[in-house]
């Protein structure tokens, strides 16, 4: 697939809403990175200035298929197939400031960032973190905020509540980072106009898009499982390994017909989807997003409900889905999982 013609429809950034990938035009100057270290808002953010690449990393947005293809691109070796979430940590050191402005400031560089529909991310948070590891993963946030020991199941409500009790936009963006807002992963709320490619993360269409990312980049060598398997490509397989590892694992109970915004429109009422939309309004107006079409039909008639076998229900791990670029941001996957279609 040629640069031409994987590109070739994609609009320009800013501009029509946020619907697919989008190109920047004209990307802005870069502001100095002597203040950007590893540190809280910034640790997403991957450089490798001689391969004229930067890419900002955001925790459900396919963070585990991403660290994966640094971790290539950092060794120069196509065999590494599974995330290496330190990596970014590893490009810091190794490149620093002068790095990061490097890339930033070369004409002929791309830099991406992958945004995701703030609401989906959010219950893909919920449902992941808070419903895995029988209820006792440490990334629950709600849990803790509502002082409930591990192990306890929660009500979708309570997530919202406590995602409403942060101030805007300052508290969600000291948050954990799989719920900090978006627009403050890599100071992204004041540098998103640097970037020259900004992607609209959806299933259907992420191995499609991050493969033209790499491919406008000039990195198609990299998006290669290497040659113990086949050198088949890394995105256009790690779907298709998940897929077929979820239908031999995943919970028989998910009503196969059902979609993501089936799943959305469930989950909120149309109250608190509005109130969610408007906390998160930094990541909205940061990147051009529309309100979902869904919101008007959200229905919430899972909103307050504590499935019975909410923590019983073992989530796939990476491992479990037999592809180590499996990330665990699919809302049907989890959905499926998380006992609520039991």
């Amino acid at each position: 697939m040629g640069v031409a013609t994987c590109s070739g429809t994609w609009p320009y950034f800013p501009g029509q809403p946020l619907t697919s990938c989008q190109r920047v035009l004209h990307p802005s100057r870069p502001q100095p990175f002597s203040d950007f270290s590893y540190g809280l808002s910034t640790a997403g953010l991957f450089v490798e200035p001689t391969l004229k690449f930067g890419f900002c990393t955001i925790e459900k947005n396919g963070c585990s298929e991403w660290s994966t293809l640094f971790k290539k691109m950092l060794t120069n070796d196509t065999s590494w197939n599974s995330p290496d979430y330190d990596v970014v940590r590893q490009s810091d050191e190794k490149f620093g400031a002068e790095g990061k402005f490097s890339v930033f400031s070369d004409p002929f560089a791309t830099r991406g960032v992958m945004i995701r529909d703030p609401l989906a991310r959010f219950v893909s948070a919920f449902l992941d973190k808070c419903s895995g590891k029988n209820c006792e993963n440490h990334h629950c946030a709600p849990r803790a905020w509502a002082g409930l020991p591990k192990g306890t199941p929660i009500a979708f409500k309570l997530a919202v509540e406590f995602m409403l009790s942060q101030g805007t936009p300052e508290s969600p963006a000291k948050l954990e980072p799989h719920w900090r807002i978006q627009s403050e992963h890599c100071e992204l709320s004041r540098r998103v106009g640097e970037y020259t490619v900004v992607g609209m993360m959806k299933k259907d269409t992420l191995a499609r898009d991050a493969t033209c990312i790499m491919d406008l980049a000039g990195l198609q060598r990299f998006n290669d499982r290497g040659p113990s398997e086949g050198n088949v490509p890394f995105w256009a397989t790690s779907g298709e390994i998940a897929d077929r590892a979820i239908g031999e694992h995943a919970n028989k109970k998910a009503e196969t017909d059902m979609g993501e915004e089936d799943v959305l429109k469930r989950l909120f009422t149309k109250e608190a989807a509005m109130k969610l939309i408007e906390h998160f309004k930094q990541d909205y107006d940061t990147f051009n997003l529309p309100v979902p079409g869904w919101v008007d039909n959200a229905n919430g008639e899972l909103y307050e409900i504590v499935p019975q076998d909410f923590c019983q229900t073992r989530l796939l791990t990476i491992d479990e889905a037999t592809s180590d670029a499996y990330d665990e941001w699919d809302v049907l996957t989890l959905f499926g999982n998380s006992g609520y279609s039991s």
